[in-house]
């Protein structure tokens, strides 16, 4: 994909990243409900990687 159009493409970025955050968060405060194991452990890390 060509993008000839910087400041979208940037603001297109920024959004995602919103997303991902608001995601990231909501995620996370869902996750201290649960009793820590297995599961919990993964859903963490995916959080970590997606954060990161």
């Amino acid at each position: 994909m060509v993008e000839r159009n910087p400041d979208r493409v940037d603001r297109t970025a920024g959004a995602i990243r919103g997303r991902s955050g608001r995601v990231i968060d909501v995620v996370s405060s869902e996750m201290e409900k649960y009793e820590p194991g297995e599961y919990t452990d993964g859903v963490i890390e995916s959080v970590r990687v997606l954060r990161d």
